[in-house]
């Protein structure tokens, strides 16, 4: 793609998410891991750091990524393998 000056431009995808979406997504992750590892949820949330966040702002991912454990991070505290996204 270029642009009207004949620059090339650079497409950037940025996915974004609130710290409410990402606490659910957490809440239902450890909903699921509750099961075979209780007590999860409560060591999830000593790893959580949401009030170093504004509600209701969207946040780029990485950034959510650094304060809220969701997916593989919460994996690692389990000390569950990386399976690599599957």
């Amino acid at each position: 793609m270029r642009s009207t000056n004949g620059n090339a431009l650079t497409a950037v995808f940025s996915m974004q998410m609130t710290v409410e979406t990402a606490l659910r997504i957490q809440a239902e992750q450890c909903a699921h891991y509750e099961v075979h590892h209780p007590g999860i949820t409560a060591y999830v949330a000593e790893h959580t750091d949401a009030a170093a966040l504004e509600p209701g702002r969207l946040y780029p991912v990485q950034t959510i990524n650094r304060y809220i454990p969701r997916g593989g991070r919460i994996e690692a505290l389990l000390g569950l393998p990386d399976m690599g996204g599957l």
